[in-house]
This record gives structure tokens, C-alpha cells and sequence, in this order.
């Protein structure tokens, strides 16, 4: 359409950029943005245009794996069936992206539908019909084609797919433009690879200035080859004093949980995840009890910053706040991010970590039958 379309993946925003005559002018006129209150809308110069109609089914696949992934919390805290939710997940993206379902005889093209597919569908071992998709994929959209922008997904589980060593995915890392999408193929080789020596070499990657700024980078810190907080590594050792309520605080150390094992939770009350996962907290240690240790690690400034917030936040296990000690406990145990929560075997060694409670619920329940 003689336009290209950059596409802010990690956020609402999506701008139309037009080159003209080599240089590149971006307009943005505040008078235009919608009110508080009136929802945003987005428009195209040609609506009918196999750029505009693609667009609207991006933004409507982004519409329907958020509402899928809220779906899937809700079970999986419920401990209920997903099997359903996928199937209907399915479903309505084949109803947005299948021009005959949509009544659209001209189409978007094979290629969008396929890319649609590989980006949504769970991962699965690839068939002999998944093969042959990959190859001719590769065979019609080259690595630098902006089209793979729309699915940045769909990148990683087509070069797995094509195998190990994929030279489509070599090229594109190498040629693809955006980093944002390249990222997410590098940052999927990251958290799934084995060999060692590859995964340093992917985090050195991910870490040089051509992906600064991009969601790949940040979440890689959680993948660092080094990092401390990582499953099969003792946590580390620990020196903590209780935040102070009626009578002097009390030493917790690492010996303090020995012989059963343990949740640390890194949070602090200006963290609205931190605060809206509590009650899930509760809830664990209610049904635990004594068979659970629970170490919450305020990093708030102040002692009585936690103080007057566990006046209207029950928090009936131990409690320790840092910062006056002077002890950086993020950047100690390069953590990540609030909350940060570890699970943590009697023998004081590491299962899991996350950055929910949630997401560590099946590790408790082996643990702690």
C-alpha cells in the first residue's frame, strides 16, 4: 500500500508511519486524542486496504488473548478444567482470522493466517502439515517483511518448528528491522534452550543497545546465566530483623526456616500487584499452616510505612523490612521486579520462583501433599 506500519506491541498506541522522499515526518496532535472517558478509536485512509483489514484482526487477536488470559488466571486459581477455555480461545481466533468465517472473499492472505496460527495455538510436537506450513512461509515472506510485526509470536514456533539451527531464524536476527519482534524470538530461545554456552551467548545478545528499551530485554534479567534466584541454587543466606510492632524486632536468619520448606515474598505497599496478590497469600497460609514457612521482605523505606499497612492488611506470618538495614536485597539477589516470590525446599534449597504466587501453586502442592 506504499505505507508501513510500525506496530507498539507493548502497549495501546498504534501509529501509521509514511515515508516520503527518504526522510520520515511523524505528526501528533494532542487536540486529536480521544477525552477522558471516551474510548480510543483507530482509522485508516483506505479501509479497504489489505494493510487496514489486517490491522483490524491484530488488534482484534490482542483484544481476545487478553480476555483469554484473564479467563485462564481465574482457573487455574479456582483450580478448574482449561481444556474448555482453550478450545473457545481457538475458536474465536480461527472466527477473526479465517476470511470465510468472516465473510471476506478477498482475504488477507495465507500467509497472515498462517502467521496468526503459529503465534496463538499452543505449542505442540510439529507435525508433517506443520512442516510444510513452515517451509512455505519461509518460502513467500522474507526475514525482513514487516508482516511478522503483527505476530511477533509466530517467529520463535516457526524457526523451532524448521529446527535447530534454523537458518530462516538466523536471518532473521539478522535482517529483521525491528527489534521488539526479534527480541521475542531470541528472548523464546532464552527461556527454553539447554545448552549452556548458547544461553549465555542469547543473553549477551539481548543485553547489546539494539534491543534497549524493548519488554525482550528487561524479562531477559530474569534469565540471566548468573542470576541467584534460580531454581536448584540454595537461596541465599540471610540476615533479617522483623519490622518493629510491640516490643523489639526479632532476628530471622536462614536458619530461622530449616527443616520445612518456605515462601519469600519481595514486595512493598506502593506495588498494586504486590498488594492485590496478599489475599491469595492468606489464603496459602491458612491452608498450610505450620507445615509452610511464609518471609515476607517489606522493601518500603520506612518500617512504619509497613507497620500501619499491615493494620488494614492481615499478615499473620514473618515480616521483614530491609532497606534501614541497609542490606539492597534486590539487586543482592538480582531479583527481578515486584513481587518476586521463591519457593524453597526444608534443605533450603531453590524450586521455583515467579512473580506470582499463583504461578508456583503446583510446586506447594508436590512439596506438600
Amino acid at each position: 500500500d506504499g505505507q508501513a506500519y510500525e506496530v507498539d506491541a507493548e502497549g495501546d498506541v498504534r501509529t501509521r508511519v509514511t515515508v516520503t522522499g527518504g526522510k520520515l515526518h511523524v505528526a501528533f496532535d494532542p487536540r486529536k486524542t480521544p477525552p477522558p472517558g471516551q474510548p480510543a478509536t483507530t482509522t485508516f485512509g483506505r479501509e479497504a486496504s489489505a494493510s487496514a483489514r489486517l490491522a483490524e484482526r491484530w488488534m482484534r487477536v490482542q483484544d481476545e488473548d487478553a480476555a483469554f488470559l484473564v479467563a485462564m488466571k481465574r482457573a487455574l486459581r479456582a483450580s478448574s478444567p482449561v481444556a474448555a477455555l482453550q478450545a473457545e480461545h481457538t475458536a474465536a481466533l480461527h472466527a477473526i482470522i479465517d476470511p470465510a468465517a468472516r465473510g471476506d472473499t478477498a482475504g488477507l492472505g495465507w500467509e497472515a493466517a498462517a502467521m496468526a496460527d503459529l503465534a496463538s495455538f499452543p505449542r505442540k510436537a510439529p507435525s508433517d502439515d506443520d512442516r510444510a506450513t513452515v517451509k512455505r512461509l519461509f518460502a513467500f515472506v522474507p526475514p525482513d517483511d514487516v508482516l511478522w510485526d503483527y505476530f511477533p509470536n509466530a517467529i520463535f514456533r516457526a524457526a523451532e518448528i524448521d529446527g535447530p539451527g534454523s537458518a530462516y531464524g538466523e536471518a532473521f536476527v539478522r535482517d529483521h528491522a525491528d527489534a521488539k519482534t526479534v527480541g521475542v524470538l531470541l528472548l523464546f530461545r532464552l527461556r527454553l534452550g539447554h545448552d549452556e554456552a548458547e544461553k549465555r551467548s542469547l543473553y549477551a545478545l539481548l543485553k547489546t543497545s539494539r534491543f534497549a528499551g524493548t519488554m525482550a530485554q528487561a524479562q531477559a534479567e530474569e534469565l540471566d546465566p548468573d542470576r541467584i534466584l534460580i531454581a536448584g541454587k540454595p537461596f541465599p543466606a540471610f540476615a533479617f530483623k522483623t519490622v518493629p510492632e510491640s516490643g523489639a524486632p526479632a532476628a530471622v536468619t536462614s536458619k530461622t526456616f530449616a527443616g520445612k520448606p518456605y515462601i519469600v515474598d519481595m514486595w512493598a505497599t506502593w506495588c498494586a500487584p504486590c498488594v492485590a496478590s496478599m489475599p491469595h497469600l492468606r489464603e496459602t497460609h491458612a491452608k498450610y499452616g505450620a507445615k509452610l514457612g511464609v518471609l515476607g521482605i517489606s522493601l518500603d523505606e520506612k518500617a512504619d510505612t509497613v507497620v500501619a499497612f499491615r493494620k488494614t492488611h492481615p499478615m499473620p506470618w514473618t515480616t521483614v523490612q530491609t532497606t534501614e538495614e541497609g542490606f539492597e536485597t534486590m539487586t543482592g539477589m538480582k531479583a527481578v521486579g515486584l513481587p518476586t516470590t521463591v519457593l524453597v525446599d526444608a534443605h533450603g534449597v531453590i524450586v521455583a520462583t515467579g512473580h506470582s504466587l499463583e504461578q508456583l501453586d503446583p510446586m506447594i502442592a508436590k512439596l506438600l501433599p
